[in-house]
């Protein structure tokens, strides 16, 4: 079983990274962005990552005003022994790296949504 955990810093209240967490989730799997008044939502889990048996997400307050978010993934079929299973550990881990950057820049009010 391979654990695929990132974590990042984001420079807002753990208040508010709890609610733009929820909102920016709840785009990704309702907004398609094609009705009338819908918004897209760049930010999409790539089909790999979706395929994870488990997962868990954690806030903590770290400092005034900073969120620290962990994302763990895990993947029972992958193991680090094979070189083929542990290069794509690090391709999944690099996907979650970027989709956390991404919702960095979505939380802090940097990533402008589509209308």
């Amino acid at each position: 079983m391979a654990t695929i955990g990132e974590t990042i810093d984001l420079d807002v209240p753990i208040g508010v990274a709890r609610k733009k967490w929820n909102e920016y989730v709840s785009g990704m799997v309702i907004g398609s962005g094609l009705g009338p008044r819908e918004r897209e939502y760049p930010f999409r889990w790539r089909k790999a990552e979706r395929e994870a048996e488990q997962g868990a997400l954690q806030f903590a307050a770290i400092g005034d005003g900073i969120t620290r978010l962990t994302v763990a993934l895990e993947f029972p079929e992958l193991g680090s022994d094979e070189p083929a299973e542990a290069a794509r550990i690090e391709q999944l881990r690099a996907y979650l790296r970027y989709d956390l950057d991404l919702f960095r820049e979505f939380s802090e009010g940097r990533l402008r949504l589509a209308t």
